[in-house]
């Protein structure tokens, strides 16, 4: 299971939270480069995924498509 970032809706919190993404990156304990890649496009891990969601205040769905053996899943 991977996930895929939903950029405009990070982008928004972001910066509602007033943090570029090497202050968020540090603050999730991934480093900026990884974060940047996520942030670009590259496929993020489950946990990795989960971890940014978490730190903001949200649900993983919210901010990444998940994928499954390159099939999305959808919450209902």
């Amino acid at each position: 299971m991977y996930g895929i970032i939903k950029k405009s809706k990070v982008m928004l919190r972001l910066h509602e939270r007033n943090q570029n993404h090497a202050e968020f990156a540090k603050s999730v304990g991934i480093t900026s480069s990884y974060f940047s890649q996520i942030y670009n496009g590259r496929k993020a891990s489950y946990a990795a995924a989960e971890k940014i969601a978490d730190a903001l205040g949200g649900n993983i769905e919210d901010y990444f498509k998940l994928y499954v053996n390159e099939r999305e899943i959808t919450f209902v």
